[in-house]
């Protein structure tokens, strides 16, 4: 991929600066990557804030698609 070439945010995306930051920090070359020392790196970003990764497994998710199969792909454009 060409992501040097192509990524970018727009401005009508309107993430928030921890949103935008992660996305960065991920999509880059990989001696500068989020993560490249650890999940704990990754974990402990301001996009995550407030996350409990102990009880992650416990939390109901904020949204659950609703499926018709197991090959149903209506969730993705």
């Amino acid at each position: 991929m060409h992501w040097k070439k192509t990524f970018s945010i727009p401005a009508e995306a309107k993430l928030s600066p921890a949103s935008t930051d992660i996305l960065k920090r991920m999509i880059c070359d990989a001696d500068t990557r989020l993560g490249r020392n650890g999940a704990d790196e990754i974990k402990a970003h301001a996009f995550f804030k407030g996350l409990d990764w102990d009880k992650l497994r416990e939390m109901t998710p904020p949204y659950i698609p609703q499926i018709t199969s197991e090959i149903s792909n209506e969730n993705f454009d």
